[in-house]
């Protein structure tokens, strides 16, 4: 039986040969020491956490292919949170992982510990998943990402399929739309204002929607607290309880 990053790797191949353009691996992110079998603790991590984002800002001019799981094992910048966008991710993924109905353990804003969260952020998995696997530049329009994975769902949603969360963060309308259509709009409970979050009780799979994390002009606070809040309170639903049954997070 192949690896999950074996699985991935045939996924990737097949999807870049639809593309005759520079295209972007993405998945289970490594960490700087490989000593860690990330995919052994992901396969048995209770929370298995997956941020949906829009694809790799690479800026104007030539692109190239890259594999986003390297970025937080080789670059210093992303593993000291030096990085907004990662920073933010870092923190909310700190949040989602350790928070439950016990007042202890609310884990707000303002008590997230900068080395905690870096710890955390470098030692446990995750997954980041690009819906636009074909990279761009700092402006992405929602009806451009909604073509790109309308044309890919197939491959995306294999991917994810392959991962295997139980919840995702995703990471803007058009991401979010496309995470309701493939567990089906229909066999999802919704909660929060607008049913910013789903739950399938079928998959025991929270679906979120939040912001893009590299959102201009968004503080982190606000990033951090409309995503939290909204778990927080579906954590005290009897869905948020069956959810938490089978997903307590004992990571430090």
């Amino acid at each position: 039986m192949d690896s999950l990053n074996a699985a991935l790797g045939k996924l990737f191949k097949q999807w870049k040969s639809t593309y005759k353009c520079p295209f972007v691996k993405d998945g289970l992110m490594f960490k700087k020491d490989q000593t860690i079998d990330i995919e052994n603790l992901w396969l048995h991590s209770k929370r298995r956490i997956a941020f949906l984002v829009k694809d790799q800002n690479q800026g104007k001019g030539e692109h190239w292919d890259d594999d986003a799981r390297l970025w937080l094992r080789d670059d210093w910048r992303t593993q000291e949170l030096k990085r907004p966008m990662f920073r933010n991710i870092a923190n909310l993924f700190y949040g989602l992982s350790h928070v439950s109905v016990e007042e202890s353990a609310q884990i707000w804003y303002s008590e997230l510990n900068h080395d905690k969260v870096k710890n955390h952020f470098n030692h446990y998995p995750f997954a980041f998943i690009e819906c636009k696997k074909v990279p761009g530049c700092s402006l992405l329009t929602d009806r451009e990402l909604r073509e790109y994975i309308q044309q890919d769902t197939t491959f995306l949603s294999k991917e994810i399929e392959l991962l295997n969360p139980n919840i995702l963060v995703c990471c803007g309308g058009p991401i979010f739309d496309f995470a309701i259509n493939m567990y089906g709009k229909h066999a999802l409970h919704n909660y929060g204002i607008n049913g910013n979050l789903r739950y399938s009780a079928e998959k025991n799979l929270v679906l979120i929607y939040c912001e893009h994390p590299a959102k201009r002009f968004m503080h982190s606070e606000t990033f951090y607290d409309t995503t939290m809040d909204l778990f927080r309170l579906f954590l005290k639903t009897e869905d948020g309880k069956n959810f938490s049954h089978c997903s307590t997070h004992n990571n430090a």
